[in-house]
């Protein structure tokens, strides 16, 4: 009993900020889930990949679909599932030990506890987290919780390089895996790169000029670990669709034949423009005459499955 009340004494504030999230997730529970399954690009295609997944079929049958968007939002669903967490509370709770992480690498500069609750219990109840939008069985809900990640991570390997250097791994580990798990999640992340970029030059700076610090070939390399990870994961997921598909790519877009095809298609000039419509279905039907292979095509852009084509492409 005196070593449950010595823990409790210890780990008094972490306590706290756990049974906040416990709060919240208990005030949130009747929220609605806004499970938008007509959108096939989007909520649908996160949850039928997960259920393939569950199953054991990867990411399903191989289609213009199965590698579009990545692929950790399917991998958090299951998960989720296996575990029998409704999605909403697992959102939750991913995203408060975000908001808890953050607040403890905070704490390594800020050592007013004081003001360092008011940012968790700021950063907690944001009201976006609330919105009919981040109530989707999609992507967004998981992203946000992913960037507070990447910042707490950030702001651990810069506030902790004095540190000793097996104090400082987990900050970086915590980092790989955040990134990889980010550039799994949403394609643009690349848009993130001079934001790391940064946070690693600023803390190879200080290293660099302070003459009393030791071992500074050591400290900077460390910043090695996330990008080791980073490779590793994303290989991992090509080698597995490899396997299933016999591509050894991320995401389809990114390959050389969608942007042959789309390049293609694109230097096509319609005669009459249309906002928002690269490929208008005039110009479609003059390639149907000239390529073979892409008339074979034409049932798929016109037929049954064509609703989102329709957007893409334009009637006229």
């Amino acid at each position: 009993m005196k070593e449950i009340t010595t823990i409790l004494k210890k780990n008094k504030y972490l306590i706290f900020l756990i049974l906040l999230v416990i709060l919240k997730i208990i005030i949130v529970q009747v929220q609605p889930l806004n499970a938008k399954y007509t959108m096939k690009y989007d909520d649908q295609l996160m949850v039928e990949m997960a259920e393939n997944i569950v199953d054991g079929n990867w990411l399903g049958e191989y289609n213009s679909k199965t590698l579009i968007k990545g692929v950790f939002t399917p991998l958090f669903i299951s998960f989720l599932y296996i575990l029998h967490i409704p999605f909403l509370i697992g959102k939750e709770i991913f995203y408060g030990i975000s908001c808890i992480v953050l607040t403890i690498n905070l704490s390594k500069k800020i050592k007013n506890k004081g003001i360092l609750i008011l940012i968790y219990i700021v950063l907690l109840l944001n009201p976006v987290e609330y919105s009919e939008d981040l109530s989707r069985v999609y992507r967004d809900e998981i992203y946000i919780s992913l960037i507070m990640y990447l910042l707490a991570f950030s702001l651990g390997i810069f506030l902790c390089r004095k540190e000793k250097i097996k104090k400082q791994i987990k900050y970086y580990i915590g980092f790989g895996i955040t990134i990889s798990a980010t550039y799994l999640c949403r394609e643009e992340t690349i848009w993130l790169l001079p934001f790391i970029i940064f946070i690693l030059i600023a803390t190879w700076i200080p290293i660099l000029l302070d003459k009393k610090l030791k071992n500074k070939v050591k400290r900077i390399s460390l910043s090695l670990i996330p990008i080791f990870i980073l490779v590793i994961s994303i290989n991992i997921i090509c080698a597995i669709n490899y396997k299933y598909y016999g591509v050894y790519t991320l995401n389809q877009y990114w390959g050389k034949a969608f942007e042959s095809a789309y390049g293609a298609l694109t230097r096509v000039l319609p005669e009459k423009e249309k906002e928002r419509v690269p490929v208008t279905n005039e110009t479609l039907q003059k390639l149907y005459e000239l390529s073979p292979k892409l008339a074979e095509l034409q049932s798929f852009f016109e037929g049954p499955q064509s609703t989102r084509m329709e957007t893409l492409w334009g009637k006229n």
